[in-house]
């Protein structure tokens, strides 16, 4: 009888432990459990942000101006980057490898769309 109580309180025990896990995951915000964001992350207001950037970055075209850009993206780039003859905008598009589109202007004007780490 003992043994059975043992393996009964043992049971609880682990409930309860997995009881306060998962409730420590809902309440910091760490967990999602569906769409891009589902799982461990960091920082979930940016694994969203990345979200949209995606989903935004893919109606950017060759030949649209920095202000189409902009208003195409709905943010200012999350880093930017220039020469004396281009300027390259990025947003941040993949989380979890930490990469970023990045579109780069010449004559003020979308030449080239490429993926930056």
């Amino acid at each position: 009888m003992r043994v059975l109580e043992g393996i009964m309180l043992r049971g609880v025990g682990l409930l309860v432990l997995f009881g306060l896990i998962t409730a420590g995951c809902a309440a910091t915000g760490h967990y999602t459990g569906s769409g891009p964001c589902r799982g461990w992350k960091t920082d979930r207001a940016t694994c969203e942000r990345v979200a949209e950037n995606v989903e935004l970055a893919a109606n950017v075209r060759i030949g649209q101006t920095a202000e189409e850009v902009r208003g195409v993206m709905k943010t200012h780039p999350d880093r930017r980057a220039g020469t004396a003859t281009s300027e390259v905008w990025m947003w941040l598009t993949d989380y979890a490898r930490q990469q970023m589109t990045a579109f780069v202007f010449v004559g003020g004007k979308v030449s080239e769309i490429k993926t930056v780490r």
